[in-house]
């Protein structure tokens, strides 16, 4: 991972720690069906430059891709 994506991670990471209104939309998110399938879309994003995601509508395609 580039220099760009890591410092946006620790960003993201304490601003979620100190924000309680971050942490009660990561809650929300995080029950979102797709969120389970985080580390295969991240996977397939590496890998391919062109991926297809399909899902049910309110299963968090847009929100959580």
């Amino acid at each position: 991972m580039d220099q760009l994506s890591e410092e946006f991670l620790q960003s993201f990471r304490d601003a979620q720690q100190t924000s309680e209104q971050v942490q009660k939309l990561f809650t929300v998110r995080s029950e979102l069906p797709v969120f389970s399938k985080k580390t295969e879309l991240m996977n397939a994003i590496g890998e391919f430059p062109i991926i297809l995601v399909k899902g049910q509508t309110g299963c968090g395609k847009t929100t959580q891709v």
